[in-house]
């Protein structure tokens, strides 16, 4: 039980994006006010103190405590090195909205068409990327999402194909746009999408009209699944 949050895509960042990668990870954990401990000796005596995040001389960074929270949460890591981000739970205030935030970056930089997975629900990245935006000084966008096929081909057919129908309903489909942008979106896109998760059930091939519409979506969905097989 708890809140959760992940980037369900590929980390792999652009070998020319990684300094700067990097840098703006930490820039956003560190505006964002999370903190590592940090155990100093004075006058025989161990004291805790609490300081910015940084990375190690092995390139990483723990870090489990947000200091505009003032509280303390499971152990999260940054491997700068790899660009790898973990984290267990995260809560639901200002850690887990800086968590988001983080794993958000992954959206914003890397090569695929991944996206940011809180508890099982899609983030909405438009006011994420305006904070982003506001901490570095970029005009990040959430342009990306407007390429549907990309990510039901990432994320809603593979869940199809791996049995995982509990999680096949409308709101995970219209899920992956932004509110903001639901309403200047839709076109043929969007209605084959829609056609092809709900439209044509369990009909067969020998049962719709060859050249006809759900004929197609019917052939896009034998292609989707032979295409994903080992």
């Amino acid at each position: 039980m708890g809140t959760f949050c992940d980037y369900n895509g590929n980390m792999t960042i652009p070998d020319e994006f990684k300094d700067e990668f990097n840098e703006n990870m930490i820039k956003i954990l560190q505006r964002g006010g999370m903190m590592q401990f940090e155990n100093v000796h004075m006058y025989g005596k161990e004291i805790h103190l609490i300081r910015p995040v940084e990375c190690d001389e092995e390139g990483k960074a723990y870090f489990s405590f947000n200091y505009f929270e003032d509280d303390l949460w499971e152990s999260v890591l940054f491997n700068s090195r790899t660009q790898v981000l973990r984290s267990g739970k995260i809560g639901n205030n200002e850690f887990n909205r800086v968590m988001c935030a983080a794993y958000l970056l992954y959206e914003l930089y890397g090569m695929d068409y991944g996206y940011v997975d809180r508890n099982g629900d899609f983030i909405d990245p438009v006011r994420c990327i305006a904070w982003i935006n506001h901490v570095l000084d970029k005009d990040f966008t959430a342009e990306k999402r407007f390429n549907l096929w990309k990510y039901y081909e990432s994320y809603y057919f593979t869940e199809i194909e791996q049995d995982h129908y509990d999680r096949a309903y409308p709101k995970t489909v219209f899920g992956i746009i932004p509110e903001e942008l639901r309403g200047g979106m839709g076109g043929r896109d969007l209605a084959d999408i829609y056609y092809i998760v709900y439209g044509t059930g369990d009909m067969g091939m020998n049962e719709a009209r060859s050249g006809s519409y759900p004929y197609e979506i019917m052939c896009v969905k034998k292609c989707l699944r032979h295409s994903q097989l080992p």
